[in-house]
């Protein structure tokens, strides 16, 4: 009996033992956790007291989900809270990776002036022509824009150079464009070319004309005159698109721009060498048509409209 006594006391005293070393095991433990956490909060927070009672607010925080093992790193979180005191509000303290991915998270979903801006849109506008046209965004702050317009008519009787014409007008072109946005305004500069189509024909209207100061009689003859604006020119204007509203919709367009070139002009006659008419009168009757017409180099166009956008 004295050695089953024993024996039992023998396993009480282990369990004990076992026990009492479990206990120190997971106290130096936690006391190693708190150690490492409170070092890496020093490395933040310079103030003994306040690094303290963070370290208080971590712990109690954590205890419920944290399970430390000797091989894990520890991490700082982004930003801190500070408690309040009496002394010191509460405070956020953010780490540069925070300020840095928040910047670039801001960045990519925060629509830009481009982006906000990049769906095209159709237009129409009427002023010295009638045209159409379409604009894309290629980049933050310029756009292509490709345009067709163009205006026929005729005149049945104008006077020009003391005798009257009858007038007939068919200009028709294609232009392609770069649109520089002028800073965050609806405006844009317009730079680019155009294909050109430009004719104008003059035929007198009476038998009666004056051919450089030369009162003539057509009878049958014939004199005709064309002017020709050159195939290809450049252009340059100012557009108005008020195309920051993205709704579908319309919106106002406006357009002011010039198209530089010269016309060239020609004479179809039969009365060279005939009364008195030789090919200095008609070379200087060209001319004098030619300023009537067109007093500038150049073709002035202005125009009003619609933009249409859809999605």
């Amino acid at each position: 009996m004295r050695y089953k006594i024993n024996y039992y006391a023998l396993i009480l005293l282990l369990i004990s033992t076992h026990s009492l070393l479990a206990l120190n095991a997971y106290a130096d433990e936690s006391n190693s956790l708190r150690e490492r956490i409170l070092e890496e909060i020093k490395t933040v927070i310079k103030d003994d007291d306040l690094a303290n009672q963070i370290l208080e607010i971590r712990l109690k925080r954590d205890s419920h989900r944290f399970k430390p093992t000797t091989s894990e790193k520890l991490e700082i979180r982004p930003e801190i809270e500070t408690p309040q005191s009496s002394n010191q509000p509460l405070a956020k303290t953010p780490s540069k990776n925070s300020d840095t991915s928040t910047s670039e998270h801001l960045k990519s979903i925060a629509p830009t002036n481009f982006t906000k801006n990049r769906l095209g849109f159709s237009y129409a506008s009427i002023g010295t022509d009638f045209s159409v046209g379409y604009s894309a965004f290629v980049s933050e702050g310029i756009s292509l824009r490709g345009e067709v317009f163009g205006r026929s008519y005729n005149e049945s009787s104008q006077q020009l150079a003391n005798s009257q014409y009858v007038l007939n007008t068919n200009n028709l072109s294609l232009g392609v464009y770069t649109d520089w946005h002028i800073l965050n305004t609806p405006f844009r500069l317009s730079t680019g070319l155009n294909i050109n189509h430009i004719r104008t024909s003059l035929t007198p209207n009476t038998g009666m004309m004056v051919l450089n100061g030369k009162p003539i009689s057509l009878g049958d003859d014939l004199f005709k005159v064309e002017f020709r604006f050159p195939k290809v020119s450049p252009y340059i204007g100012i557009v108005y698109a008020n195309d920051t509203d993205q709704q579908d919709g319309l919106h106002l367009y406006g357009e002011l721009g010039i198209m530089v070139g010269k016309y060239n002009a020609s004479a179809t006659t039969s009365m060279v060498d005939k009364k008195g008419i030789t090919s200095a009168d008609i070379d200087t009757e060209l001319n004098t048509l030619r300023k009537s017409l067109y007093k500038w180099d150049f073709i002035p166009r202005a125009s009003v409209g619609l933009i249409y956008r859809f999605h």
